[in-house]
């Protein structure tokens, strides 16, 4: 062959093999162990990928929404390696899924049967004994005003002028908190116990606690009131006898209590317990259930952020509805709590005897002395209570609507 002519061929051949090589996409090796998955993608598999919080509504990978990724409608770069990763994307929006819907039904079990989880129950213990504390103290000084007017038989009746008259001969400022100490240890867990049983009792009458009536509202304040008014009494005698009784009468509370049961027996911490439990049926029940009814239209009303005076204004006219359906039980109650001091005799045989010599020695006013003390005290007291309380509710992390 002509030397000449095999250059030529040659040339042709080359032409062609160039010609037919640029058919080809140049094809780098890294691409190469790609596409037989030796080697990890470097971009994402699909273009302007954003992953926002995973847990929205509607997330995007790209422009598609999530439904659109379900439907598998995205071409992936390579079969295998595309078809990986978004069941890999699939798996993981499914598991974000499951664990919202798991917390979801958590939260609406612990509020539907909130005595079940103790963590509930621990902040509503809380949350109570906190607004008994700050109340009470608050308001000390007129409670001891209450209670001497309440005991005082006389027939010339001690007028709110003599009683702090009274109360500052006995010293510094120290006696207007006298049985202040006693009080906050009664009164703590007294307003817990009464605001969570409260909760537990309303879960346990009405089906659906959402839905509850005023009836049945005002049955669960009720046994709640009870039962907690049933574990503190003897703590109320306590603080009576300390509040009523002279200075030097009492060292302390400690020292009360055990000169209690060694002049006149156990028996005695428990004396006026039924007109006290008569008396605090229609109490808590009418309290608990009209401030639950006036909340829930402040939180309409204002969708869900009442003002703090709008709570405390709640509390003081439930307080003060309440107390006059129960204030003659409640005189009873601090009258035979006062007697038998030191082991003198008694001067009341019981509740009925109580309400006849009162009656008949004192009128129908009588059974009414020191009430306008007491309102004077308990409606600020309750007002504060009440604030107190649901606004600790909020901060533990409760709606102020359970």
């Amino acid at each position: 062959m002509d030397p000449q002519q095999s250059h030529s061929n040659s040339e042709e051949n080359s032409s062609s093999y160039s010609s037919s090589k640029s058919n080809y996409p140049a094809v780098s090796l890294g691409e190469v162990l790609r596409r037989f998955g030796l080697a990890r993608p470097t971009q994402p598999r699909f273009p302007e990928t954003t992953t926002s919080n995973l847990s929205g509504s509607a997330q995007t990978y790209g422009n598609l929404s999530r439904d659109e990724i379900y439907s598998s409608g995205i071409p992936p770069r390579s079969d295998h390696q595309g078809v990986a990763e978004q069941e890999d994307y699939r798996i993981l929006l499914e598991e974000e899924e499951e664990e919202e819907q798991e917390e979801e039904e958590e939260e609406e079990e612990e509020e539907q049967v909130g005595f079940m989880y103790p963590s509930r129950t621990v902040k509503l213990l809380l949350a109570g004994g906190l607004a008994g504390v700050v109340s009470r103290t608050a308001t000390a000084p007129l409670d001891r005003l209450k209670m001497l007017l309440q005991v005082n038989d006389a027939e010339k009746r001690m007028t709110m002028r003599e009683g702090l008259r009274y109360m500052a001969r006995e010293g510094s400022i120290k006696s207007f908190f006298k049985g202040n100490g006693t009080n906050v240890i009664k009164i703590a867990p007294e307003t817990a116990i009464k605001l969570t049983m409260n909760d537990i009792y309303k879960r346990i009458i009405a089906s659906d606690p959402d839905e509850i009536t005023p009836p049945q509202r005002m049955a669960a304040g009720a046994l709640a009131g009870a039962t907690a008014q049933a574990i503190i009494y003897p703590l109320e005698l306590v603080k009576t006898r300390l509040a009523v009784c002279h200075a030097g009468t009492y060292s302390g509370i400690v020292d009360c209590a055990t000169k209690v049961l060694a002049q006149e027996g156990w028996r005695s911490f428990y004396r006026g317990l039924v007109p006290s439990m008569m008396g605090i049926l229609p109490y808590a029940g009418v309290d608990i259930t009209v401030f639950e009814l006036l909340k829930e239209h402040l939180l309409d009303q204002y969708d869900g952020m009442p003002p703090p005076h709008s709570i405390l204004c709640a509390g003081m006219l439930s307080s003060s509805l309440a107390q006059f359906s129960a204030y003659p039980l409640a005189l009873v109650r601090t009258r035979l709590q006062a007697q038998g001091i030191g082991g003198k005799p008694l001067k009341y045989n019981g509740m009925v005897d109580v309400l006849w010599k009162t009656y008949k020695k004192e009128g129908f006013r009588g059974l009414y002395k020191g009430s306008m003390t007491n309102l004077a005290k308990l409606a600020p007291a309750a007002g504060i209570s009440w604030f107190v309380f649901e606004e600790t509710k909020v901060l533990l992390g409760l709606s102020m609507r359970s």
